[in-house]
Formats: structure tokens, sequence, C-alpha cells
């Protein structure tokens, strides 16, 4: 099982190549989800990992709530 640090370095690479930013972009991205969301960065982290395959092959202004 991996560590709370672990699932959240390897959620950054993903945000990263999703958004298109740096990993200092992805981890803003990744704490402002789980402040908006009051889900602990761990658990966001884990859904980012969950869900890469989604996240990979859908429209970024798809993934954002309206």
């Amino acid at each position: 099982m991996s560590s709370p640090a672990d699932l959240t370095s390897m959620a950054l690479p993903v945000l990263a190549r999703r958004y298109d930013c740096d990993l200092v972009a992805a981890k803003s991205i990744l704490h402002e989800w789980a402040e908006n969301t009051c889900i602990d960065v761990e658990n966001v982290a884990a859904w980012v990992l969950w869900e890469a395959p989604t996240l990979e092959s859908t429209p970024a202004a798809d993934l954002v709530s309206h």
C-alpha cells in the first residue's frame, strides 16, 4: 500500500500532464481541489490516480463542474 506522500507525488505528474503545467502548479491544483471539496489531499490524489485513464481521455472543460 502506498503512503499518503507517495499518492500525492504520483498524482502530480498526472495533473501536470492533464493541465499542461509544471509540478508546482499541479500541486496547487491538488490542494485547491482538496480545499474546495473538504477532502484531504491524499484522498484527492488517490482519486486522481484512480481516474487517470478517464482524465487522459476527457477534455479538461468537461471535468469542471458547471
